[in-house]
């Protein structure tokens, strides 16, 4: 059962930072883009993954 924990546990920390991630690039990347007149379409999940990422790998 504890090991159930752990995985649930890890699970959750993965939403948390996908959602946190998804966040970022919507309300701050989104803005960063078109201000500097680059279109933001397209492969927008690739960003959203990236950024995601990287706060996973700074969680950790």
């Amino acid at each position: 059962m504890d090991e159930w924990k752990k995985v649930v546990l890890s699970l959750l920390e993965i939403i948390v930072i996908l959602s946190i991630g998804l966040l970022f690039t919507t309300y701050i990347l989104r803005p960063i883009y078109e201000n500097f007149g680059i279109q933001f379409t397209g492969d927008v999940w690739v960003n959203w993954f990236g950024l995601s990422y990287i706060l996973f790998v700074l969680y950790c």
